[in-house]
């Protein structure tokens, strides 16, 4: 690694690994969420929530692939993109509608 240069892994979690390890990898790295990726492509994302939901009650499903808790509906963002955009994304996504533009600084 040359002055400068900065590597960056990224956590993430396969569709066919078990919830009981996206859980234990989320509590590892102090995440919430995570990523689920087939070989370089995001295919989903999982958070806490849904694998809390998945397993609530009915402990045996800890084995169940993450691909059965994943959210599969993602928007994806370029790189660099105006961040109204992504506002605009997110508001859509889990904002109370009653907010608007004008509650967005940054």
């Amino acid at each position: 690694m040359r002055a400068g240069n900065i590597e960056q892994a990224t956590v993430s979690i396969g569709p066919d690994d078990t919830l009981a390890t996206a859980l234990a990898r989320m509590k590892l790295y102090d995440f919430q969420q995570l990523p689920v990726l087939e070989g370089d492509r995001v295919v989903g994302i999982v958070d806490e929530s849904d694998i809390l939901m998945a397993v609530y009650g009915h402990d045996d499903q800890f084995r169940a692939p993450v691909r059965q808790a994943m959210s599969a509906r993602i928007e994806t963002l370029q790189v660099g993109r105006a961040s109204m955009r992504c506002y605009r994304s997110s508001r859509r996504a889990m904002w109370p509608s009653s907010w608007t533009e004008t509650n967005f600084s940054a």
